[in-house]
């Protein structure tokens, strides 16, 4: 309703992605405004029974925007001050007038709505802020530091933080949440001090860490600091040969949610998520997945295509990896809103490639959320 507003109070004109982050969530959000905006479009299309391709009431231009094309009236007792509005140009011509006491209600139901929305985050935040030493305590897992000095092996530090925010958030999800993936990577390569991005964040632990890679061997160092003194609560370096990479992130996460135990207290004992067996098959495999999900997460329309090719090279190293088919899934599913193709040319793809994802392992988180995202679509 919310992006349905800005769209309305701006007819005519071609509002971007930028002006709407910054309007309903604020300059420099750290969130991942852009699948918010596709979900958000879609709804408004299907409760306005809107047509991507003919549209009545958002046009989609490509690169730029949307913009809202529907004529707006108004009952005498409501009208408002005329203000000027920008038109399309004149090769973008205006539907018709919808029936207009359609589009009243509409306008009526989204302002009673966003009202609603706005008590409620003001009550959420309010809350958050009297949570007491009780409550659940905030991970934020920092993007790990590329130390080989090598750009093209980005993908593995990136690789590194997205595992551990994967591993840890999925060990005691009641009593320890973790900040997301989209939250934490602003701040890479950041020198704000702990003390700045815990109160931002709403942390009190942060884990920091870096990678070196050489030829066959890996070395990571770890540290987790308690942001109120920020002090050293653990830390720890690991040398290991590279195809024991994937044993080492649950050996990371394990060490570290033992160190939290002590501060969480009377709880249920957490442990590691189990790893996959360690043939050098998976671990090429494991690789070629790394390397698509650095280029999944440009978010892009040739980022999307360089991770399908990844995430099949994966399937071809190893036909049983589970996690390849759900980011070869992710990727077909989003290909379609950032191309503007119409979705049943990639949705087939992404929903077999989910259940094969499932089939091969159904306690994969990724492969559940795949899953959902195209159901969704």
């Amino acid at each position: 309703m919310e992006v349905l507003a800005v769209l309305v109070e701006q007819r005519g004109q071609v509002v971007s992605r930028e002006q709407i982050v910054e309007r309903i969530w604020g300059k420099g959000a750290f969130l991942d405004t852009d699948n918010s905006i596709n979900g958000a479009i879609r709804k408004i299309r299907q409760a306005l029974k809107d047509d991507s391709e003919q549209p009545r009431y958002i046009q989609t231009i490509t690169g730029r925007g949307y913009r809202f094309i529907a004529p707006i009236t108004y009952p005498d007792a409501q009208r408002p001050v005329p203000v000027p509005i920008l038109r399309p140009p004149l090769n973008e011509p205006l539907p018709d007038n919808p029936p207009r006491r359609r589009w009243s209600i509409l306008l009526g139901i989204a302002v009673v709505l966003i009202a609603a929305l706005g008590s409620y985050f003001q009550w959420s935040r309010s809350r958050a802020r009297s949570l007491g030493p009780g409550g659940r305590l905030m991970l934020a897992v920092l993007p790990f530091e590329n130390l080989t000095g090598d750009v093209a092996q980005e993908y593995i530090s990136d690789g590194m933080t997205e595992e551990m925010i994967s591993q840890l958030g999925s060990l005691d999800p009641s009593n320890l949440g973790v900040i997301a993936r989209t939250s934490v990577m602003h701040y890479k390569h950041s020198q704000e001090p702990i003390q700045k991005i815990s109160r931002e964040l709403g942390v009190q632990y942060v884990l920091e860490g870096s990678i070196r890679r050489d030829f066959g061997n890996v070395r990571i160092t770890a540290q987790l600091i308690q942001t109120k003194d920020q002090t050293h609560v653990w830390a720890r370096q690991y040398d290991r040969e590279l195809n024991t990479f994937l044993a080492l992130e649950g050996e990371i996460a394990g060490e570290i949610a033992d160190e939290i135990q002590i501060a969480l207290g009377g709880h249920k004992p957490v442990a590691p998520a189990s790893q996959p067996s360690l043939s050098p098959r998976t671990y090429e495999a494991h690789d070629l997945y790394l390397r698509g999900q650095y280029f999944w997460n440009k978010r892009t329309v040739e980022g999307f295509q360089r991770a399908i090719a990844y995430f099949q090279r994966a399937i071809a190293s190893d036909p049983n990896y589970a996690r390849a088919y759900a980011g070869l899934a992710d990727s077909y599913a989003l290909l379609g809103p950032y191309s503007e193709v119409p979705q049943m040319e990639f949705m087939p793809k992404a929903r077999a490639a989910a259940l094969r994802a499932l089939e091969l392992d159904e306690s994969l988180p990724e492969a559940h959320t795949a899953l959902a995202l195209i159901v969704q679509n």
